[in-house]
């Protein structure tokens, strides 16, 4: 954007202007009502542009404004109000005479000026003298006219009535867009080939414009992909090469923008900054207090700091789900570690702090609190992960690293996210740097249970080696290990009976433990219900799973009692009526119980299959449930790479549920209702686990008694164009009716077929229709 010697226009756009449409949109509501509208964010995000467009756009709603545009680049940093009025004055053209102040000048200019109409003063870039921008703004607000202001700045003026407005990073689409469009100015086309990397680039670049457009300057002399590779360690040798002329100096490199933003923290805040720049993911107040504070700067003061560094665009606050989570732009995270004086002792802190943290989490498993120590660990998976990968890294700091993977490991946050094969790794790279012989038997038995688990059992047999081999403390808490370790082996890899006993041995190890194991004992409990439903007797299956579900009630924990519900279904099934199997609370979803739902996807084919098997007259339609099941459950085996093939009791269940409804549906039948369920989204497959989609027809085939057959005819075609995507109003213009007589019918379509989607509703719909 060039600069303009008159006030009277906008600075002239020497670029292309990329998206933003819905930004200006909002922008042009929120100028509507305020005499003063601050544009912040951090430098590069596209603030002077997007004040330019916003004026233009002014125009083209009709109202008749005069802007005068005054830009304060060429000020020096922390100028006086005098010299700042000056500037705006000269901005301005107005003329200063000796005798009055340029303050006096500026407001009768104003004035003036309104007599012919509304009036907006746009000040941009006023980061660098925001207290003398303040003074003079606020003299302005407060002369009785009503001239507007538009200011851009990375941070907002302080005035009384100032407006906020965060400038956001560009979009997925619109960055990729303006990657291409700036890489075409360099005489360079992105190939289709090129799309993903070239999309992931503008992802890593935070979608900045000024990151983009200095990348794509780049393609002079680099391929994407080359550009992309070197992003972690050259990030700001590498973003440079701006226009020399007609910019501000701080455009020239990325470099140049951040350290402008730099120079304007204070002591202080540069020091909060770059301490906080070791979070991967964003942190918490208390994180911040914890990894950020030192002698200079308590935990009581981090806060007021913290807020400055949101004030000024170089943190932001997400306050989305009800709580605070602060984050920093990986740009601006990477400035911030490459100046900390001792980047291994702040690492050594985050490191520390999380497994502090993840420690309590462990021991506290298996409580009421259960669920919001997994979705807290959830939510700092990416922390985790660099603290483990830092600790790896170091032999000096590999046991504390292995440390806190074993309290994952213990947490079981493998199970809820869905992450086993990466925490395996941790704990068997970990082995090394054990230390101890009780951590290194922690870390080699979670490895084998997460491995046997995933039905992996090449890690499971080397675990079980290991853990025989190596040496064994003379404990309880040991010899609940090992028991469980050998137990869950005996019934997951080789369907043995004997399982059953072992596991007892491990509960009862552990109960003597005491309660700091308590959640390892609900392990071997768990497990030991399982076994019991497989291959023990009736008497068993219904002691050990009934003392796993009434622990669970006792204590309060949420996610451990939707497993006591699960075992207690599977000695239902092989024990007695799966008619009457209890109903099993739909797994949540985000982070979710994922392990929870890829079970209970198998146990609804299980106990459709025993049903089948009970009844003097085979049910197409519990059979069609099945193979719907059974697809679903594949699914999420893939999803989560777990080979059930390997893994007996699983395995023999599976084979004999597709043999039953094969013999009801036919092979080709079955078949096209598996795939159609494998293609299934993972909120489908939970409705139907959850039975609020009991199963669609089989193919071609519509019983009387099928829920679509109790539909009026209305209601089918209603659902017919529902099913095919068509919105609630475009039903109702298809129908000539009105929007809420739509809503009316698909709400009795949802009801009558047991379905929350359209489509699940499509999936009743027979294929003649």
């Amino acid at each position: 954007m060039g600069a303009s010697n008159d006030p009277t226009s906008t600075p002239v756009e020497l670029t292309s202007f990329v998206g933003r449409a819905e930004v200006i949109r909002a922008g042009l509501v929120r100028l509507e009502g305020a005499r003063l509208l601050t544009l912040v964010g951090p430098g590069g995000v596209g603030k002077t542009r997007l004040a330019g467009r916003l004026v233009r756009a002014l125009g083209r709603t009709g109202r008749k404004a005069q802007v005068r545009w005054c830009t304060l680049t060429g000020v020096p940093d922390g100028a006086d109000e005098a010299a700042v009025e000056r500037a705006v004055a000269e901005a301005l053209g107005v003329e200063i005479v000796t005798e009055h102040s340029a303050r006096l000048m500026i407001l009768d200019h104003l004035a003036e000026l309104e007599r012919g109409g509304p009036v907006v003063l746009v000040l941009d870039n006023c980061e660098h003298v925001v207290g003398a921008v303040g003074a003079l703004v606020s003299a302005v607000l407060g002369a009785g006219g009503s001239v507007q202001i538009l200011a851009t700045s990375r941070e907002g003026l302080g005035c009384a009535g100032e407006e906020l407005f965060d400038v956001p990073p560009l979009w997925r689409a619109e960055a990729l867009e303006l990657f291409k469009e700036r890489a075409r100015a360099v005489g360079v086309v992105i190939q289709a080939a090129e799309d993903d990397a070239a999309a992931q680039l503008c992802s890593r670049l935070d979608g900045l414009p000024l990151a983009i457009e200095l990348a794509a300057a780049g393609l002079r002399s680099q391929s994407v992909s080359e550009i992309l590779g070197r992003l972690d360690g050259d990030r700001f040798r590498l973003l440079t090469g701006g226009p020399r002329h007609g910019a501000h100096p701080m455009h020239h490199s990325i470099r140049a923008a951040v350290e402008w933003s730099y120079r304007l923290c204070s002591e202080t805040e540069r020091a909060l900054w770059a301490r906080l720049s070791v979070f991967e993911s964003g942190w918490d107040l208390a994180a911040a207090e914890a990894v950020g504070s030192d002698a200079d700067l308590p935990a009581d003061d981090v806060l007021p700091v913290l807020t400055e560094l949101v004030g000024k665009s170089i943190v932001t606050a997400d306050r989305s789900d009800g709580t605070t989570r602060y984050r920093m732009l990986e740009t601006l995270r990477q400035y911030g570690y490459a100046q900390l004086a001792d980047p291994a002792a702040q690492c050594r802190r985050h490191r520390e702090y999380f497994r502090i943290l993840t420690r309590e989490a462990a021991a506290g498993w298996y409580s009421a609190r259960e669920v919001s120590y997994l979705q807290r660990a959830h939510t700092d998976l990416a922390n985790l992960r660099a603290a483990i990968a830092w600790s790896a890294a170091r032999p000096s700091e590999g046991r504390a690293g292995l440390e806190l993977a074993v309290n994952l490991a213990r947490l079981r946050l493998q199970f809820y996210v869905g992450n086993s094969g990466e925490t395996i790794e941790w704990l068997r790279n970990g082995l090394p740097a054990a230390g101890t012989p009780a951590l290194r038997l922690w870390a080699v038995t979670l490895a084998g249970v997460t491995a046997l688990a995933q039905g992996d059992l090449d890690t499971a047999d080397e675990m079980l080696e290991l853990s025989r081999t190596g040496p064994v403390p003379d404990d309880d808490v040991a010899a609940g290990l090992v028991a469980l370790l050998e137990g869950l082996y005996a019934f997951f890899a080789e369907g043995k009976a004997e399982s059953i006993a072992v596991l007892r041995d491990a509960v009862t190890a552990f109960e003597k433990a005491g309660p700091r194991y308590r959640g390892e004992r609900a392990m071997a409990l768990l497990f030991a219900g399982m076994a019991a439903d497989w291959y023990g007797t009736a008497e068993e299956a219904q002691e050990l799973t009934g003392r796993y579900a009434a622990d669970t009630t006792a204590a309060g924990a949420e996610w451990a009692f939707a497993w006591a519900l699960l075992v207690c279904g599977l000695a239902v099934i092989w024990h007695g009526d799966p008619d009457s199997l209890p109903p099993i609370p739909r797994p949540k979803k985000e982070p979710g119980d994922h392990w929870g739902l890829m079970y209970l996807t198998h146990l609804v084919a299980w106990a459709a299959t025993a049903s089948i098997k009970q009844s003097a007259t085979p049910d197409r339609a519990t059979a069609v449930r099945v193979a719907r099941a059974l697809g679903g459950a594949a699914r999420l085996r893939e999803r989560y790479r777990v080979a059930i093939s390997v893994l007996p009791p699983f395995r023999d269940a599976n084979l004999e549920a597709e043999r039953v409804a094969i013999g009801v549906l036919g092979p080709a039948v079955f078949e096209e209702t598996f795939r159609a369920a494998h293609a299934l989204t993972y909120d489908d497959i939970a409705a139907l686990a959850a039975s609020e989609d009991p199963g669609d027809p089989a193919p071609d085939v519509v019983e009387e008694t099928s829920p679509w057959a109790g539909l009026t005819a209305t209601e089918q075609d209603v659902a017919r164009l529902a099913a095919e995507g068509l919105s609630d109003a475009q039903i109702a213009r298809r129908r000539v009716c009105s929007v809420r007589t739509v809503e009316k019918h698909l709400e009795n379509v949802r009801r009558k077929l047991m379905v929350e989607s359209r489509h699940g509703i499509g999936q009743w719909i027979p294929r003649r229709d």
